[in-house]
């Protein structure tokens, strides 16, 4: 089963790229209404780099301003309001591209006529597509599965914004241990707090939203064990005694404030957009040039000195605790224990170029075709074998958060040490620390730096690597 938190991603891009196409559409309709009245006659010459100008412009401009007719609670005048912002800046940057590179610039006249049917077309094309979402979301498509546990006054916003379903979040019910039937809820109560551990174990839920202080009790950490283990994102109901608590970051939700439990800068679309499109290029790029001759040679040592495959395949966890397989070149003989057995020092089952290339990383190589299925990252944390996933996620609470994000070839838990065989918890506990700094605090950058060092390791070798 898909994710609901992917299935919202790929809404995101789908609105993005009807919105991309919809700016093709204005610029089509220009040279229909250029060619039937002839007033413009340079514009043909130079067709293509104007077309070029405008996407481009129009780029930055949806960065800057932003698509919100994807967004809950976006009401129809904040739609208009954003095209309205939209248009007049890429207008603006496409002058720009257009004055830097030295080609004719359209004069007052034809800069209106291009901007009102700019700003009709896409304000037609935003609120259809806001129409199609809601509709969607009526149907009960595109949601998140909620649960709220605990329950106050406070508690009454959120219910009410929850049981609107264009907003996509879809309450099942509320676990308290205080009878609410009395009360003016919308809400049915599905047990008590207690029996929230058990539904959460049983049921896919996304969100869980918790109306009770930090300083509960013991509960609340076999609550919150709970959620991390079923990959479960958790947040706060505001009460003043947690309000001022660094542990936690608000979160708004419409006109309701929450509190999630983690920072995690990669829920915003523009950084998604930023770490998938340097993904797949540079995935592209080194599966295009480099890759085949690195796997021809691969191919032919291996077949040389180990009969069998060339790749080695195994299922890994992945994003939102799912599954994938995932490619390797093997360098290790045939064996039974492959999917079980982490690989130790001097382990017998490494071959003599299968340590070449474990040491240098070049083993790993073939990951980035899993990189441009959209299975892992560049950098992200590393994939763990299932067997492995199923062990430290019942001795390590937060083991599972590590799978909000995407697996990467590399990661800020390589880089810093923590690579190689973990004999102890006590090493997978280092290594989980690690990888939820780096969810945490993600930015391009980081990325960037993590990719160097990752390379500085190939190529002097890793010790850590065997």
């Amino acid at each position: 089963m898909k994710s609901a938190y992917t299935k919202i991603y790929r809404l995101v891009w789908v609105v993005a790229l009807v919105d991309m196409a919809t700016i093709n559409i204005v610029f089509l309709l220009y040279c229909i209404l250029d060619k039937l009245k002839d007033f413009d006659p340079i514009f043909f010459r130079f067709c293509f780099k104007y077309w070029l100008a405008s996407n481009l412009a129009y780029l930055i401009a949806i960065n800057v301003v932003k698509i919100s007719v994807h967004r809950r609670i976006t009401k129809p005048y904040m739609v208009l309001k954003s095209v309205s912002r939209t248009v007049p800046l890429t207008f603006l940057l496409f002058m720009t591209i257009v004055g830097i590179a030295k080609l004719p610039t359209p004069g007052i006249g034809k800069s209106l006529l291009i901007c009102t049917i700019a700003f009709v077309v896409i304000c037609i094309e935003r609120m259809t597509m806001r129409m199609f979402i809601k509709r969607m979301r009526n149907l009960g498509r595109n949601s998140l599965n909620s649960i709220i546990v605990g329950y106050g006054p406070s508690a009454n916003p959120l219910i009410d914004l929850m049981n609107n379903k264009w907003n996509g979040l879809n309450l099942i019910g509320i676990f308290t241990d205080n009878n609410i039937e009395g009360q003016v809820v919308n809400a049915k109560r599905m047990g008590s707090v207690d029996s929230a551990i058990e539904y959460i174990n049983q049921h896919e839920l996304h969100d869980v939203f918790i109306y009770r202080s930090l300083r509960w009790d013991n509960r609340i950490k076999n609550l919150l064990n709970a959620c991390y283990r079923n990959v479960a994102r958790v947040y706060y109901i505001p009460q003043e005694d947690v309000v001022g608590n660094s542990d936690v970051f608000p979160f708004k939700v419409g006109d309701t404030y929450i509190l999630a439990t983690r920072h995690e800068p990669l829920l915003r679309f523009k950084n998604q957009i930023y770490k998938r499109g340097f993904d797949i290029g540079v995935s592209l790029l080194f599966l295009c040039t480099l890759y085949p001759f690195i796997y021809i040679l691969v191919a032919i040592i291996t077949k040389l000195t180990n009969a069998g495959p060339i790749y080695f395949k195994q299922e890994r966890t992945g994003y939102d605790g799912r599954s994938f397989v995932c490619y390797k070149f093997r360098s290790m003989t045939i064996n039974k224990d492959a999917d079980t057995r982490q690989t130790t020092e001097n382990d017998d089952r490494v071959t003599g170029f299968g340590h070449f290339i474990r040491h240098y990383n070049i083993d790993e190589f073939p990951q980035f075709i899993n990189v441009l299925k959209g299975d892992m990252s560049i950098v992200g944390p590393r994939p763990h074998m299932l067997a492995h996933t199923e062990y430290y996620s019942e001795l390590i609470g937060e083991y599972m958060i590590r799978h909000l994000v995407r697996p990467g070839i590399t990661g800020l838990a390589q880089v810093s040490g923590c690579r190689g065989e973990t004999k102890t918890v006590e090493d997978m506990k280092k290594r989980v620390e690690k990888d939820l700094e780096y969810i945490e605090n993600w930015s391009f950058w980081q990325d960037i730096v993590i990719i160097l060092r990752t390379v500085q390791q190939a190529v002097v070798g890793d010790k850590q690597a065997y």
